[in-house]
């Protein structure tokens, strides 16, 4: 995306009650997944999690899910809102997001994204619910994701040592898992 010079759609929803921010919303891709660091702050015991498949294309070796899990996903406010139920594979995976949203979830809310305008829009009971992209986090997951491209991050380095030293730039970070507790987060009851 970043050669097309296309950033992309990187958003903050609710996820179980939670604002959850660096959201990837990747209509490409038919996999929901949530890294562990955020599920872990989640505070969801693991005891919920399902057994889960290995699956490919988001790191360079196939990846092992701790387990899957269907947490409820809200876009909006109080005033307009739209929840949906999204199954997650929660794993540990070294990307500059703390989850992605992808094509299947995307469906539930019959949402439709704009990468250039960087929005997401979808029906919600008070009409068109916009939700706006966070470009300055999308600019640090294009630095992030261009420095484990060029190998500028070691193998080391994405276990959670330091990078070496004789490395004439230093890669982007990772942004951290950045929860909102808020009380006008809407929660519907079920």
């Amino acid at each position: 995306m970043a050669g097309a010079r296309v950033l992309p759609l990187v958003i903050a929803p609710t996820i179980a009650n939670i604002k959850l921010h660096h959201v990837l919303i990747d209509g490409g891709a038919s996999l929901n997944v949530i890294s562990y660091a955020a599920f872990k702050q989640l505070q969801i015991p693991e005891s919920r999690l399902d057994p889960s498949r290995p699956f490919s294309g988001v790191a360079p070796q196939p990846v092992y899910p701790v387990g899957t899990i269907s947490l409820p996903v809200t876009f909006g406010t109080e005033e307009n809102f739209h929840i949906e139920s999204v199954q997650f594979d929660v794993a540990k995976v070294n990307l500059p997001f703390n989850a992605i949203i992808s094509r299947p979830a995307l469906y539930r809310f019959m949402a439709v994204a704009h990468y250039g305008y960087l929005v997401l829009k979808m029906s919600s009971p008070a009409g068109v619910l916009t939700v706006k992209g966070d470009r300055i986090a999308a600019v640090a997951a294009v630095e992030k994701l261009h420095a484990l491209a060029a190998g500028l991050v070691p193998a080391a380095s994405a276990k959670g040592s330091d990078p070496s030293p004789s490395r004439s730039r230093a890669p982007a970070k990772a942004p951290k898992v950045h929860p909102s507790y808020t009380d006008d987060v809407p929660v519907k009851n079920f």
